[in-house]
């Protein structure tokens, strides 16, 4: 993998994957480069200490034709257009467990997204992984 980059905005880390998936990062969180992406956790190791760690799971599917699933919702993540879904499952102690697994599409391919989150209280909002997609690319 290659070593995450300083960018031009503070405190943010860029990593580019070899199939050209690239992700900017603030400093609190980190990516592990795996076959197709990145898996993005807390920074620090603080995933270690807790029982249902923070995980986000991005993958580029190139040469894949795009999802079609007409359950899915749709939701403009700055200028890019995502295709998502939610689904609730029992979790445990801790509370329900909520999936994220958004879909972009991208002229060769899709870039998929994906996050489990344990809440006792509603479905939660998943600021982390839109603003993840946010600042999520392919180089050409």
């Amino acid at each position: 993998m290659t070593a995450p980059q300083q960018k031009a905005r503070e405190n943010t880390r860029e990593y580019i994957h070899p199939n050209g998936l690239v992700i900017e990062l603030n400093k609190d969180f980190s990516a592990k480069e795996n076959d197709n992406g990145f898996i993005v956790e807390p920074a620090g190791g603080s995933n270690q200490n807790v029982r249902f760690p923070v995980e986000i799971k991005i993958s580029l599917h190139k040469g894949k034709e795009f999802p079609n699933d007409d359950l899915l919702k749709r939701k403009d993540a700055g200028n890019r257009k995502i295709s998502y879904r939610t689904e609730k499952d029992d979790g445990g102690s801790g509370g329900e467990a909520y999936s994220f697994t958004g879909f972009e599409k991208i002229s060769d391919g899709y870039i998929k997204y994906s996050q489990t989150i344990q809440s006792k209280y509603s479905e939660p909002d998943f600021q982390t992984i839109w603003e993840t997609i946010e600042n999520t690319s392919v180089k050409k």
